[in-house]
């Protein structure tokens, strides 16, 4: 059962807390509307977390991108 005397602040913080020892990091991302429908709609159709849609989508970038040279490479 919950602290009745913490506040949502501690309450955010454990959370965070128990996150990172499971090895998450927390980031913050900004994207367009259209991108936020997408990824909603991958991770509602395929019951999956957009935690797990992110990553996903990562690793396919990764792979799709292997050999080529980075954006900040040709700056």
């Amino acid at each position: 059962m919950r602290n009745p005397k913490s506040t949502s602040t501690e309450r955010t913080r454990r959370y965070r807390a128990r996150l990172s020892d499971q090895g998450f990091a927390n980031i913050s991302v900004a994207v367009d509307a259209s991108t936020a429908r997408i990824l909603r709609s991958i991770a509602r159709e395929h019951g999956q977390s957009m935690a797990d849609v992110i990553k996903v989508g990562a690793a396919l970038t990764h792979r799709a991108l292997a050999g080529s040279p980075s954006p900040a490479a040709t700056e």
